[in-house]
């Protein structure tokens, strides 16, 4: 029978980084480890999850039709938009290149050509006392949008982040803090 408490709205939310040897989160509820930083303020956009699987068409000589498919490849990314400026949004950014504290909250980030910077990701998506959190053990940053200066739009650092899967195949966690159709809902 259909429930309409089953239907959720991604109200709000936020991302965390952290390395990838960060403290594994548990549920979907309890605070994130001390090793874990919050990103900030994300665009209106929220964020994109996008599965992508390849595959191969096997057909049959007789009639030419297609009597098999196998999965040859498989991919999981995670899109948002950060719209805060911090060091580590920065960072985030523009991979492998450090931001450098000169004194007074001033900074400045000397930009090189990206570097491998492999970490652990959380995306908390908040439906009132709904909650369900992503955990990413092993990404990162494989896409970055342009930075667009505008004067009528905040300063934005489009991001793309690959989830990688570990030797079980898995490459994100999901937690929930209530789900239909599981004993003790």
């Amino acid at each position: 029978m259909p429930d309409s408490e089953n239907v959720l709205v991604a109200l709000t939310g936020g991302i965390v980084t952290g390395p990838t040897s960060a403290t594994a989160p548990t549920d979907a509820d309890s605070a994130w480890a001390g090793d874990f930083t919050d990103l900030g303020y994300i665009s209106e956009d929220g964020v994109t999850e996008s599965p992508s699987d390849d595959s191969t068409e096997i057909k049959a000589w007789q009639n030419g039709q297609i009597v098999r498919r196998m999965i040859t490849g498989s991919s999981t990314t995670y899109q948002f938009t950060l719209i805060e400026t911090t060091a580590d949004g920065l960072e985030l950014y523009h991979k492998g290149s450090v931001v450098t504290p000169e004194g007074g909250g001033a900074a400045s980030i000397a930009v090189k050509n990206p570097t491998n910077d492999r970490r652990s990701f959380g995306i908390d998506v908040i439906d009132g006392d709904n909650l369900v959190r992503l955990y990413i053990p092993d990404g990162e940053v494989t896409e970055r949008g342009d930075i667009v200066y505008k004067n009528d739009e905040a300063i934005g650092y489009q991001l793309t982040v690959t989830a990688y899967p570990d030797d079980e195949g898995i490459h994100t966690y999901k937690f929930f803090s209530s789900l239909d159709g599981v004993s003790g809902s």
